[in-house]
């Protein structure tokens, strides 16, 4: 997770402390460890609806040589093709699966399924948008009927009530979003 152009462990959606203030190292060191991809949110990004940790994130594509997964601030198609373009290897809409399903639909279209992932972010069951600031009144499962009906075939999913906690996904939750869906969570 980036805020601020730092590295942050969020807790149930509130920053919790820095680990690090040079993303790039951090990939680097996942590099090290073997890590076979990276998932990298843009925190301003989700909560500003734009990039905002842009030039961080396309250093850190071409530092290291795994695919790299970017959520946060896509709420536009031109978004998601600038992404692209430096190489991410996927993205992750959530907040635009909802308020623009026809960019995301696009997005989706253009790019493919395995290239375009719909986020489900869900406190107390239901979908939270603009950085986890608002509910939708959704369901995780309505949303995931709805990105499937779109053409979606992943879902990342988040249960704010446990992140950041180190204890664990929520399983429960997963298995019966995968088992009414019928998508790779």
């Amino acid at each position: 997770d980036i805020r601020g152009g730092r590295c942050v462990q969020m807790v149930q959606g509130v920053e919790g402390f820095v680990y690090s203030d040079d993303p790039i190292e951090m990939a680097k060191l996942w590099r090290k460890e073997n890590a076979k991809s990276l998932h990298v949110t843009d925190i301003d990004g989700a909560t500003e609806g734009r990039l905002v940790n842009f030039d961080i994130i396309e250093r850190m594509v071409k530092t290291v040589d795994i695919p790299i997964e970017l959520s946060g601030g896509f709420r536009t198609f031109e978004e998601i093709q600038k992404a692209f373009s430096i190489g991410l290897y996927r993205v992750v809409v959530e907040t635009m699966l909802l308020e623009s399903p026809d960019e995301a639909k696009r997005a989706l279209d253009t790019f493919g399924p395995s290239k375009v992932v719909a986020g489900i972010s869900a406190k107390n069951g239901l979908v939270r948008l603009h950085g986890w600031s608002e509910s939708s009144g959704m369901t995780a499962v309505s949303v995931g009927l709805n990105a499937g009906a779109l053409g979606f075939r992943r879902i990342l999913y988040t249960d704010i009530a446990v992140d950041g906690t180190l204890r664990g996904p929520n399983f429960a939750a997963m298995r019966q979003l995968a088992e009414a869906t019928h998508l790779r969570i």
